[in-house]
């Protein structure tokens, strides 16, 4: 009897030793869930070319997870949609469209964007963003032998409005000239096929131009958009005035991450360059031969050489107003 008792007895301490701990590990549950903040979520526009690597740098490496964040890469087909995107609050930051809509935005919605960082290119063949592109059979040897021809150029404004003046300032008669938007994925096609006689081409497709032996091709032009600013800062790299706001920690949280990504390109390129294959569908015999632009955190801008621009769009009448680009950068508060 006494061995029932005692059997019973041991039961009891052992179910209420049980449920202590079941409630115990509740509490502890229900404590980690409490504790842990939840992620920002954030979407950030891109263009799906190299000015956006630092963006994609920072996802792969998970520098962005790292911070709290969770972002969503958002593709867009031009710099000015994903500009306008921007502005209408579809999107929290841009990684690196270009900044010709972005001042135009500015110059008539003031104070909606600030950026960054700023990606530039030069005048080089080893640091330009591109050049014209010609069939090496063809009848076209120079800029000057462009008047009256039709020219693929990437979609929004940029490429037309710097190139009309490059070539205005090489005695070139641009009037005739028909600028043909299209999307890099058919620049190939469209120049081996008659469709148009030459092609600005951007990275990373020129560097496929140059690479296909079976339709040989003449280069030109290297430094056409940097002819008038050199450097030319030319990626934009801007987060809404409206997000910042609301959202300060993790404004500095996601600068901090893109900066992570600038700093990783420049340690380690070779990885970089297979990230950006892997994130734009660019081959990697391609990545590998391309030209990667910098991109320059706000203490590292010459901010001198990007009024310059702002000026040079507003006397050419590309932008309506003209913008005080001292006004368009992001605290340096938030780079901290």
């Amino acid at each position: 009897m006494r061995g029932k008792k005692l059997l019973s007895l041991i039961l009891v301490i052992a179910l209420i030793v049980g449920v202590i701990g079941f409630i115990s590990s509740r509490d502890d549950n229900k404590q980690t869930t409490t504790d842990s903040k939840p992620k920002t979520k954030m979407t950030v526009g891109h263009i799906n070319l190299a000015n956006d690597l630092p963006a994609y740098v920072a996802q792969e490496k998970g520098y962005f997870s790292e911070e709290n964040l969770e972002v969503t890469l958002k593709k867009f087909d031009s710099s000015k949609l994903a500009t306008d995107a921007i502005y209408s609050g579809d999107v929290d930051a841009s990684a690196g469209s270009s900044t010709v809509p972005l001042l135009a935005a500015e110059s008539t919605q003031g104070g909606k964007a600030k950026i960054y960082a700023l990606g530039y290119t030069g005048n080089t063949e080893k640091s330009a963003l591109g050049a014209f592109v010609v069939l090496r059979d063809a009848p076209i040897q120079s800029p000057a032998d462009l008047s009256g021809k039709k020219i693929a150029v990437f979609p929004g404004g940029t490429a037309k409005i710097l190139l009309t003046r490059y070539l205005k300032n090489q005695n070139v008669d641009t009037s005739g000239i028909e600028w043909i938007e299209q999307a890099p994925n058919l620049w190939v096609a469209s120049l081996q096929n008659g469709a148009v006689d030459a092609v600005f081409a951007y990275e990373s497709t020129l560097t496929v131009f140059k690479q296909d032996t079976t339709k040989p091709v003449r280069v030109f032009g290297y430094g056409a958009l940097e002819s008038s600013v050199d450097p030319l800062y030319l990626g934009g790299s801007s987060i809404r005035s409206d997000f910042l706001s609301a959202n300060p920690d993790a404004s500095k949280a996601y600068v901090r991450a893109y900066y992570k990504g600038i700093d990783f390109i420049k340690n380690n390129e070779a990885e970089a360059r297979t990230i950006l294959a892997k994130y734009t569908g660019i081959k990697e015999e391609v990545a590998k031969e391309m030209n990667l632009y910098p991109n320059a955190k706000l203490n590292e801008i010459d901010k001198d050489k990007f009024q310059k621009l702002a000026d040079l769009l507003y006397d050419d009448k590309n932008i309506n107003n003209k913008v005080d680009t001292s006004k368009m950068y992001i605290e340096e508060s938030f780079t901290n």
